[in-house]
């Protein structure tokens, strides 16, 4: 009996031992897992066609939330200063790849207005030098350091420039003047070797109004200092009589002016569209060209018409150009351009010819008129907002001048060249 007893014992305990795995199965108590999936013994069979796509795509939301770049750094990506959004908002705003890196700035990108004019890496084009600063040959010469205010650079409707200036000039050798009267013998008196007017001073003023920003009426007038004296060895025929030697000569009293009116106009207007197709010297100037009538008004006396002569004169040693001359046509042009922020450069030009008209005067004859002028100006010009319209202006400038009125009964000449350095202001208001 004890054996047989023992050996049902053993029966039960594997009995119990084979039933444990069964009562556990699909729990992790007493296990290190979930029990295997289970695996059949032959794979099910495939779809006879694949299941058809959507018609259309899933609408995207209505609006994004807000991006910013800045200098966060983003836990889940490599590149430091982009927060990066979830992966269902990221939609491509430009294919194109980026050519410069993020701005360092916290900006906020809005997907409903942006637009491509506003992108971070659009490069800025340049500009030929000394073209204004707005658009390269595009633009008119209204973009200077003036930024508020009038300027003699930058004129406006009803602006009133007020220009004045002084000029210090040496005359040349063969400035000359002859009087001859009738058929009597006249002698070509040098200024600075026989008058001694070797300098001259030439004062200046220009008003000019503008109607607009292109054209404008201006007032000219400049008037002629002659001054220097010189004792004479020899005698000088003059005006039908001559001159006594060793007497000091010279231009006292002589009144020498002139008054000219004129319309300006500013031509940058019509070409400025096209000036990137010009050489690049020729580029960014401002030119503005003037027409207009010129009045020279000459009494030019020897001694205030009162010399030494030798013998008798019936006249004095004057001539009166001025009653027998004309207001001539005088045309200029006027160019101007950057070369720093505050300081641009000047060229000025003007001239004016006439020959042989006449005067409808006449003395023993009809009188012919016959005049040329020319001159030229460069400066350099300070402009600044500090200064409230006042341009102050230092240069050179040439002048070239002749006054001949001949006819049978009477001949006045006078010729004269000049050169030097001036100073000037303008004053806009």
């Amino acid at each position: 009996m004890r054996l047989n007893h023992r050996w049902l014992w053993l029966a039960m305990t594997l009995l119990v031992l084979a039933s444990v795995p069964n009562a556990f199965a699909g729990s992790s108590f007493g296990t290190d897992g979930p029990a295997p999936p289970f695996i059949p013994s032959t794979p099910p069979p495939l779809p006879s066609s694949p299941p058809a796509l959507p018609s259309s795509p899933a609408p995207l939301p209505s609006s994004l939330p807000p991006q910013t770049f800045g200098t966060t750094a983003n836990s889940h990506s490599e590149t430091p200063g982009v927060t990066s959004l979830p992966q269902t908002y990221i939609v491509p705003a430009n294919p194109q790849p980026a050519t410069s890196a993020v701005t360092s700035q916290t900006q906020t990108f809005d997907s409903n207005s942006y637009s491509q004019s506003r992108s971070f890496n659009a490069p800025e084009q340049p500009q030929p030098y000394g073209t204004p600063r707005t658009r390269a040959g595009a633009e008119t010469w209204g973009v200077s350091s003036q930024s508020h205010g009038y300027s003699l650079l930058t004129p406006q409707p009803h602006q009133l420039d007020i220009e004045a200036n002084d000029t210090y000039q040496f005359i040349t050798s063969n400035s000359i003047v002859k009087r001859r009267v009738d058929s009597e013998r006249a002698a070509y008196i040098h200024l600075p070797g026989d008058l001694g007017n070797s300098t001259m001073q030439l004062p200046e003023v220009q008003i000019t109004y503008w109607f607009d920003s292109d054209s404008a009426a201006q007032l000219q007038s400049r008037y002629f200092v002659l001054s220097g004296d010189h004792n004479v060895s020899y005698p000088l025929g003059f005006g039908g009589a001559t001159l006594a030697p060793g007497q000091v000569l010279s231009t006292k009293g002589t009144r020498w002016f002139t008054v000219g009116g004129f319309y300006v106009r500013r031509l940058t207007p019509l070409y400025e569209d096209s000036q990137v197709e010009l050489p690049r010297w020729l580029q960014g100037w401002d030119v503005r060209g003037k027409v207009g009538l010129e009045f020279s008004y000459v009494d030019f006396r020897i001694n205030d018409g009162s010399p030494a002569f030798t013998g008798v004169s019936l006249f004095e040693a004057r001539m009166r150009f001025h009653d027998k001359g004309l207001p001539i046509p005088t045309v200029g042009v006027e160019a101007r351009k950057w070369l720093a922020r505050k300081v641009a450069l000047e060229i000025t030009a003007q001239g004016n010819w006439i020959n042989k008209i006449n005067s409808g005067r006449t003395e023993n004859g009809t009188v012919y008129d016959s005049q040329a002028g020319f001159e030229t100006h460069w400066r350099l010009i300070y402009d600044t907002p500090e200064l409230r319209g006042l341009s102050p202006y230092g240069g050179i400038n040439y002048y070239y001048y002749k006054y001949d009125q001949s006819g049978a009964g009477v001949e006045n000449l006078i010729r004269t060249q000049m050169f030097g350095p001036e100073l000037g202001f303008n004053y806009s208001l």
